[in-house]
């Protein structure tokens, strides 16, 4: 499984969101607000998409052949408001930040870590809607 799943699972389990309804896995992701017209979500939602990003080599230990994955991945939260866009990117952040020696989704997580706080990345180029992004890396036991 690939690591955005799980990362959508913890937020899942942290009533961030619910997955294919507010929460968004790829940048390449149909969200709500792709579809509707020009600072016109139907619902008001506010949602957020998890991209992989890459991450590290991983970090092998003695003869261990797997060793840890180093994960990357950038979260972009979006809403018709300002304060919405924060606030759901914040709580994501919460959910993912300063874990250790955690399973998430029947994974190993040695620790999983926001790289920053949620950062004003500008208007969204579909919707108009205000984004706020962060990025979190992790190393982890192979999925």
């Amino acid at each position: 499984m690939p690591w955005v799943d799980e990362l959508a699972a913890k937020l899942v389990t942290d009533s961030v969101g619910v997955l294919n309804d507010t929460i968004f896995i790829s940048s390449k992701s149909t969200t709500p607000q792709a579809v509707a017209p020009r600072n016109r979500l139907p619902d008001g939602k506010a949602t957020i998409t998890i991209t992989d990003t890459g991450g590290m080599r991983r970090l092998r230990i003695q003869n261990d052949r797997y060793g840890y994955e180093r994960p990357s991945a950038q979260l972009v939260a979006r809403a018709p408001t300002d304060a919405a866009a924060y606030a759901l990117a914040n709580a994501a952040r919460d959910s993912l930040d300063g874990l250790d020696n955690v399973t998430i989704d029947g994974v190993r997580y040695v620790w999983l870590r926001a790289k920053q706080g949620p950062v004003d990345i500008g208007p969204d180029s579909k919707s108009g809607y205000p984004q706020y992004s962060f990025n979190v890396e992790a190393m982890k036991d192979p999925s």
